[in-house]
């Protein structure tokens, strides 16, 4: 039993130490990381005129201090029919990819611990194309990337939402949506165009993925009861549920 809570500790320990020690880049040119760090944020793309694949690729830095061992695990939220989705990723020690077959049935897919694992030395990065085609049902496919551990403990995560061509998105920076104080201990705020008190709903969930709050939009969230560490906020469409916004935010 002692033993058994010893290895709780240390994983609790590990997940609030390195959760904030990562950070992911979008990559245009398959060897630059460009901007600001994304983790916990959506990245919205389409697909393209004449049906093509589309690739939306990341780099993910380790920035725990650490020698650390990862994975990418991928998680379908919302899905249209007939959407494919599959992943590549690479590092210092070669590439890994997973077809159409091997992800697309998965709401949830998880490449196996001793096969798929990959060493990164602190302030060394790997590199992920999230690659997608539309199927015939033109509606939005969203998903959530996670960098795990060997216990499957989730670290960081992006969002993408994958659209299709000409299908309107909604862009956090267009629709002037802020979250603050942010970390916070007890209270969020929300900023957001007055016609979204009708049509949209909060969420937040952790890095585990599970929902902790789902409630119609409000200006104010008191969040007290929450345990200290890194959540996924997140306004809904209430018809559609397509993601309007998604940021991080950190209960102190």
């Amino acid at each position: 039993m002692k033993a058994v809570f010893l290895i709780l500790l240390v994983q609790l320990f590990s997940f609030t130490s390195f959760s904030q020690g990562f950070e992911f880049y979008r990559i245009y040119d398959l060897v630059t990381f460009s901007g600001d760090d994304i983790s916990g944020t959506v990245f919205d793309t389409t697909a393209s005129a004449d049906g093509s694949e589309v690739t939306v690729r990341f780099g993910m830095i380790n920035r725990t201090g650490e020698l650390q061992r990862w994975r990418i695990q991928r998680r379908r939220l919302m899905h249209a029919e007939g959407t494919l989705d599959k992943i590549f990723y690479s590092g210092s020690g070669g590439s890994i990819s997973f077809s159409y077959g091997d992800v697309s049935p998965e709401d949830l897919f998880t490449p196996d611990v001793d096969l798929f694992s990959k060493f990164v030395n602190d302030g060394d990065s790997i590199k992920m194309a999230c690659i997608f085609t539309m199927g015939e049902i033109k509606e939005c496919s969203y998903y959530r990337y996670y960098i795990i551990d060997d216990f499957d403990v989730r670290l960081d995560s992006v969002d993408v939402n994958f659209c299709e061509f000409g299908l309107s998105i909604n862009e956090p920076s267009a629709l002037a949506i802020t979250a603050y104080p942010n970390p916070t201990a007890a209270i969020i705020h929300l900023n957001y165009p007055a016609e979204f008190n009708l049509n949209a709903r909060v969420q937040i969930t952790d890095l585990a993925g599970e929902i902790v709050l789902s409630t119609p939009l409000m200006q104010e969230l008191n969040l007290s009861t929450f345990a200290s560490g890194l959540y996924i906020l997140t306004i809904l469409d209430n018809e559609s549920l397509v993601p309007l916004f998604t940021e991080k935010i950190a209960i102190e």
